[in-house]
């Protein structure tokens, strides 16, 4: 397993084919802690989020019939996604403003062309998912809001993604929940954490 920061790095780079001239490094430790602990670390809180949300409103579950979903009845879910009957698929609310949300798949071959990164991350920073993962679906949006929360605001630790091109920095996307985009997120987020404290 690879270290904190190459494994995020790793992971944000699986949406799109290389590219000669831009690149992506993300860092979620300092140097002193970019250790394979704190990358599993890192991995299992994302995963204890969906834990979490299974039997809680947050988000519909895996197995409830498409037909049955009530957004209102999911507050975080209802922040960003609605059913869409005629798709019969979960979309954004924001569908027409990010459009290469629908290209983005994560631990695939990329769909993404590199020297469409800065452009990706200008239009997840006008949303308010904390992460490209989190626009993908409704249960990683949740999962990685989750995780990111409690990796930045509860533990202080970094969180940011730098695009370059031709070895200069173009793009600097970090953590949104000091941001008034991810302000109603960090409500629900908040009373979902005190209700297990």
């Amino acid at each position: 397993l690879r270290k904190a920061n190459e494994w995020a790095t790793w992971k944000e780079n699986t949406p799109f084919r290389a590219g000669d001239n831009t690149t992506l490094a993300a860092t979620i430790e300092s140097p002193d802690n970019d250790n394979r602990k704190n990358a599993i670390q890192y991995i299992l809180l994302h995963e204890f989020g969906h834990v979490l949300a299974v039997g809680q409103n947050v988000h519909p579950p895996w197995w409830v019939d498409d037909a049955e979903i009530d957004s209102p009845g999911y507050p975080f879910f209802a922040l960003s996604w609605r059913f869409s009957a005629q798709d019969r698929r979960f979309v954004t609310l924001i569908e027409d403003r990010f459009p290469l949300r629908k290209q983005v798949a994560y631990y695939a071959d990329g769909k993404l062309e590199a020297n469409q990164m800065a452009s990706v991350y200008s239009e997840l920073e006008a949303s308010n998912f904390a992460s490209l993962y989190a626009a993908t679906n409704p249960f990683d949006d949740f999962a990685e809001s989750f995780v990111s929360y409690v990796h930045t605001v509860l533990m202080h630790k970094p969180l940011e993604i730098r695009i370059s091109q031709d070895g200069k920095s173009v793009k600097l996307f970090e953590s949104c929940w000091e941001a008034p985009r991810c302000g109603d997120k960090r409500k629900v987020l908040e009373r979902f954490i005190r209700a297990y404290q």
